[in-house]
């Protein structure tokens, strides 16, 4: 018996999209995986202030310290004080843009760069009315692209909306004077992408927009959204039909059709309240609407009108962030890319599987009963049965993770205690397999399970064994094939009748059966220490079939190296994949000949080793 096909029973399942609500703190993280991006990896400093995504896909990464970095993914480029040919004008940058022109608007309180991405050189954009250079000197805090190619610069007390002709000179310079502002930050935003930003101005939020005279003007975009005095605000985003407005007081959320204004603060009795009220940024990924703070980030529930935080000290050895101290965010897809004051970069990337490790634990009664696991089957109501070495059949129903257990001394006995195949067949009854005393056959047609046969050699004296290998239900003969060690066997279900399918001789010789697979050009595949088993399901007559063994090594046959096979799966477009122990992978592809020809995947192709032990 193979032992050691699994030592621990590892359930994985697809998820099928990222973007559904989460409804606690470990689905987000059992989700999604967190890594980091900090000055051990080549990052100039852990204080990142802002992160941007350029046309080609490179990250553009602002700090607080050590200037302005190009990320591609793996390695840097680095601009700051001491960089040559590009020396900025601080190491202290605050944001950056990039205009439809290539061109890289860099701002800080030292004033603006711009950096021409094709030649990576400091350039000046050409203006034949304004004095641009006087306009770039002048302390920034933040800089913009609108949906409609124009760029918005805002610094001390000023406003500007800079526009382009075709070949990117400055077609015009529109000003807002005496804007003042809370705070450092001033958040731009074309939040209807109309070429209109949205802006916090005093007790209000407000839209600057061009008028007919082609000045700049600003009004209140409702009377309904006000701000108290002291509130700065430091993010706007919009999800469907409602603007989340982050500032240092909570997080609003107006609802423009209704009229209707929403704060989130921090609720010291609320684990589910935002987690600080200095809300930092706020960002929408897919359906997800996430938060940032000082503490951490917020992901938002829908359901629950309420938040699921994560933050470095809920888990502090495993998947969390690395620091509370959010500055801002940026999604990219499916990515979320957070900057933090103290950690460099934590990255968010979504899990392509949601593993779930069940094992035996002796102090609970409903745990796997045994590690060793030999044999898993779901059936048609979503039951898993799981079968195990001298532990038994273990039964878990949907949506929960207790097992119940079944053995030779439980009131629904099985035969033996260590389960080595499962199967259902065409009349819903569970068949297990057993490495010691055959088969099983249980009825799932109710819930109260119940043992209607056993096939042993004491029940069917023509068996030459009760070491059961494998089993397929093949449903053109209504019957199940039973590959025991040694032999294979046929048990009809029409007739409640075991029969010697193929040639005796074969039948005694075969051992070890570990894989068997119905194939969709109406085959059986059979694997053993002897090769492939590959049987004529459609060539039945006197209870015989006709067959081909495929002795020797798949891909070489005629080098007389006996084929050990473990293990076989078809997939969608018909190419059966065989698992062998020592020889690697093989891919069998039909075609139009009698050929069998297998293409061999090995060590040398990249596996880590060439016995394959389980499907």
């Amino acid at each position: 018996m193979n032992q050691k096909k699994l030592s621990l029973l590892l359930l994985l399942s697809i998820i099928p999209g990222i973007y559904r609500p989460l409804y606690a703190q470990e689905q987000f993280t059992s989700h999604y995986n967190i890594s980091y991006v900090t000055m051990d990896d080549g990052l100039l400093h852990n204080n990142v202030e802002h992160i941007y995504k350029d046309k080609l896909g490179f990250l553009w990464i602002s700090t607080a310290g050590g200037g302005l970095s190009r990320y591609d993914g793996y390695d840097f480029i680095h601009f700051n004080t001491n960089t040559s040919p590009v020396s900025l004008r601080t190491n202290f940058v605050l944001s950056v843009c990039e205009d439809n022109f290539n061109r890289l608007w860099i701002v800080s309180g030292e004033g603006t760069d711009v950096l021409d991405l094709k030649t990576m050189r400091l350039v000046m954009p050409t203006s034949k009315s304004v004095n641009l250079k006087n306009i770039l000197s002048k302390p920034s805090v933040n800089v913009m692209n609108d949906s409609q190619g124009n760029i918005w610069l805002y610094g001390g007390s000023s406003l500007h909306k800079i526009s382009f002709d075709k070949n990117g000179e400055i077609a015009s310079i529109l000003m807002l004077d005496d804007i003042y502002v809370h705070g450092f930050d001033c958040p731009l935003k074309d939040l209807d992408e109309d070429g209109d930003i949205w802006m916090g101005y005093g007790a209000d939020i407000c839209k600057v927009y061009t008028s007919e005279d082609g000045e700049l003007n600003m009004r209140p975009v409702s009377s309904a959204l006000k701000i108290s005095e002291n509130m700065v605000v430091h993010a706007f985003c919009r999800k469907e039909g409602e603007i989340w407005i982050a500032t240092n007081s909570g997080l609003l959320r107006y609802n423009r059709n209704e009229e209707t204004v929403k704060l989130y603060n921090y609720q010291r009795e609320n684990h589910r309240s935002i987690s600080q009220n200095f809300v930092s940024d706020v960002v929408v990924n897919g359906a997800q609407l996430i938060a940032s703070t000082l503490q951490g980030i917020n992901i938002y529930n829908p359901v629950t009108d309420d938040f699921e935080r994560i933050s470095y000290h809920d888990h502090p050895n495993g998947n969390s962030l690395n620091s509370n101290f959010i500055n801002c965010m940026l999604v990219d897809h499916d990515i979320v890319w957070i900057g933090s004051a103290t950690g460099g970069i934590n990255k968010i990337t979504p899990r392509e599987l949601l593993l779930h490790n069940y094992i035996h634990d002796k102090d609970n009664p409903y745990s796997l009963s045994q590690d060793l696991v030999n044999a898993i089957c779901e059936d048609h109501d979503g039951v898993l049965w799981v079968g195990t070495v001298e532990g038994g059949l273990n039964r878990k129903e949907p949506g929960s993770d207790r097992f119940i257990h079944y053995t030779t001394e439980t009131p629904l006995s099985i035969s033996h205690n260590t389960v080595s195949s499962l199967i259902i067949d065409g009349e819903n009854r569970l068949w297990v397999g057993t490495w010691g005393w055959g088969i099983t056959v249980i009825d799932l047609n109710n819930r109260r399970y119940k043992v209607v046969k056993y096939i042993n050699t004491y029940e069917y004296p023509n068996l030459l064994t009760s070491f059961i290998g494998s089993l397929c239900y093949d449903p053109y003969n209504n019957g199940v094939w039973i590959g025991a060690s040694p032999g294979i066997y046929f048990y009809d279900l029409s007739t409640e009748e075991l029969i010697s399918p193929i040639e005796y001789d074969v039948v005694d010789k075969t051992y070890s059966p570990l894989g068997a697979l119905l194939v969709s050009d109406g085959t059986l595949w059979m694997g053993s220490v002897d090769g492939i088993f590959i049987i004529d399901l459609y060539s039945r007559h006197d209870n015989r079939f006709t067959y081909r063994q495929l002795k020797y090594k798949l891909d070489e046959p005629e080098s007389g190296i006996r084929e050990r096979i473990t293990c076989l799966y078809e997939s969608a477009d018909g190419t059966v994949w065989i698992g062998s122990n020592g020889n690697g992978i093989y891919k069998y592809k039909p075609s139009n000949t009698d050929l069998y020809e297998f293409e061999c995947y090995n060590t040398r192709h990249g596996l880590i080793n060439n016995s394959t032990l389980t499907d």
